[in-house]
């Protein structure tokens, strides 16, 4: 008995007809036929009354069913590991933590992998905490989280950092300050900003309970380009990175006294010396300092 013999006998006992099944298993019925045959030999029961209704199964055809239904799912949850485990030896597996792309280049990635042939480049964007997960279950090579990451299982480089902004629509009081806002001032303001899934809400949220006060969160999106389209709507002020162009006439006005929003090389602590990682550190450190 085999695989192919049970999703033969499987797609028969669901379609309750050799034809149909041999039509989803791109085989004649012929073929289908012999597959069934040979496993009622092997069996050494009947696995179906062939009449023309087409194929009813038998009380052993149902029960060797029910059994099939988990040993299949074992068999492909057995192939994806196999497979899982040869792209590992032979690739490369980076998780983003959304938003990271924004600043790092993939080209450069690609760049960095063109020297190593023998290696394959696979990459994931993924909410912070689920990359900081895959890597440790070594579902992930390595990762570019927002940071810092506190545990001691993970080596951290931090390759990029800016601040924390606020995006102000025209006629806002705050829209003709001169230069900056500060934590306080955000006290009491509506403000639209980036959802719990994202390090930048929590950023803010903690540096305000700093000061005494929790931010008045009006809107909390997934997505950064729905902060501009509130601001537009003078729903509120925006909390985001300057990593975008803010479409006039928003402006961004930097946040003093704000934690800074820092990206972070990460892998586990016993891989830090790797020395692929440490090429890929350097190359992107170095084309974001130009």
């Amino acid at each position: 008995m085999d695989s192919h013999a049970i999703r033969c006998f499987q797609r028969v006992f669901e379609k309750k007809s050799i034809h149909q099944a041999a039509k989803d298993l791109c085989m004649t019925p012929q073929g289908v036929s012999r597959v069934i045959s040979a496993l009622e030999g092997e069996m050494q029961t009947a696995l179906f009354i062939r009449s023309r209704k087409g194929m009813e199964a038998t009380p052993e055809g149902r029960y060797f069913y029910e059994h099939t239904q988990e040993l299949t799912r074992q068999l492909l949850d057995l192939q994806l590991g196999m497979q899982a485990l040869k792209r590992k030896k032979a690739g490369l597996h980076i998780g983003f933590s959304c938003g990271v792309l924004n600043i790092l280049s993939i080209h450069v990635l690609k760049g960095v992998m063109a020297r190593h042939p023998d290696k394959s480049l696979e990459w994931v964007e993924d909410f912070n905490e689920k990359i900081v997960q895959l890597i440790a279950e070594d579902s992930l090579s390595c990762g570019f989280c927002i940071g810092p990451i506190r545990s001691d299982a993970f080596f951290l480089q931090e390759i990029y950092r800016t601040g924390i902004e606020a995006v102000v629509y025209e006629g806002h009081p705050f829209y003709d300050r001169p230069s900056i806002i500060t934590i306080e001032d955000l006290k009491g303001q509506p403000l639209v900003g980036l959802n719990e899934h994202f390090s930048l809400f929590h950023s803010i949220v903690r540096r305000c309970a700093d000061f005494g006060f929790t931010p008045q969160f009006v809107v909390k999106t997934m997505e950064s380009r729905l902060i501009y389209h509130f601001c537009q709507e003078r729903v509120g002020i925006g909390i985001d990175v300057n990593i975008h162009a803010a479409p006039p006439p928003l402006r961004y006005v930097p946040i003093t006294e704000g934690t800074p929003w820092r990206i972070f090389f990460v892998c586990k602590k016993e891989k830090r010396d790797d020395s692929l990682f440490q090429e890929i550190i350097a190359a992107l450190t170095s084309h974001l300092q130009l």
